[in-house]
């Protein structure tokens, strides 16, 4: 079976990574970038995508993003996907390990050799997660890394939170620019409907009353991470569902902390 067939609720997005794939064994690669919020279903969508794209003989290279408390870590996925490659991809023959105290621009030669190496019969997928952590020289060479894709037998797959950039975030702009740009296809992936809810739980856990999947759904509001802690926690276990909740809460901002305590008391639908 297609490994990509188990997600649930995706098939447009699943269609529009698997094009960029075939356009990128074509010689003509690209970026895309899959945007939502926390829990939606960007790192699973990833996942698949990269076992997917192994099946089918791409050399997968991936990177993640780092904060450390609100302040990101440094060039983190830059040093990520030169470790994944594993045997030292810079021009001078450097070792990963050795490359944390160069300069970005020498990471960027190291980061483009990477794609340089792509063939036809090895073409390449980078993936670059929560990229709404990344620093500035990241985004640097990320830049530079979407339109050197673009005419390579590689694919560059981007996932960010779209809830965590708040207007003048540098991030926010970074991608903005990739846009308007034209480096980089946007997949935005959305909350599942009930339907998709169902079929989600009855992956997870097998078939269950349409009563407790209705009720999931209005817990959940559709958020497959919250679906599948409910799911995990049995008969609607409130402590459980509560604590995934607040990790998330913790991230907020005083006054949009005080904001979610007042709709918390008021109820799901509120004027203003």
């Amino acid at each position: 079976m297609n490994v990509l067939s188990s997600l649930v609720g995706r098939a447009r997005e699943v269609g529009v990574l698997r094009d960029r794939l075939d356009r990128a064994l074509t010689g003509r690669g690209g970026a895309v970038l899959v945007t939502g919020e926390a829990g939606v279903g960007k790192s699973r969508l990833a996942r698949e995508v990269t076992a997917d794209a192994a099946d089918r003989g791409f050399r997968v290279l991936e990177g993640r993003s780092i904060a450390v408390g609100a302040r990101p870590l440094r060039r983190a996925a830059l040093l990520d996907l030169l470790r994944s490659s594993g045997t030292g991809t810079g021009t001078s023959g450097t070792s990963p390990a050795s490359t944390a105290g160069e300069s970005t621009e020498a990471l960027l030669e190291h980061v483009l050799a990477l794609v340089d190496g792509a063939t036809a019969t090895e073409p390449r997928l980078l993936v670059v997660e929560d990229v709404h952590w990344a620093d500035r020289a990241t985004c640097e060479v990320l830049m530079v890394l979407a339109r050197h894709v673009a005419t390579r037998p590689a694919c560059l797959l981007l996932t960010s939170r779209d809830d965590e950039l708040r207007r003048g975030h540098p991030v926010r702009a970074f991608l903005a620019e990739l846009r308007q740009a034209q480096l980089v296809g946007t997949v935005a992936l959305r909350r599942l409907g009930a339907a998709d809810v169902a079929a989600l739980i009855e992956h997870l856990v097998g078939p269950v009353e349409p009563a407790r999947a209705s009720a999931i759904f209005d817990r959940s509001g559709g958020n497959p991470l919250l679906v599948e802690e409910l799911c995990a926690a049995g008969a609607l276990d409130e402590e459980r569902f509560v604590d995934a909740l607040l990790t998330r809460a913790d991230r907020l901002s005083p006054p949009a902390l005080a904001v979610a305590q007042a709709v918390s008391a008021a109820g799901r639908f509120v004027t203003e």
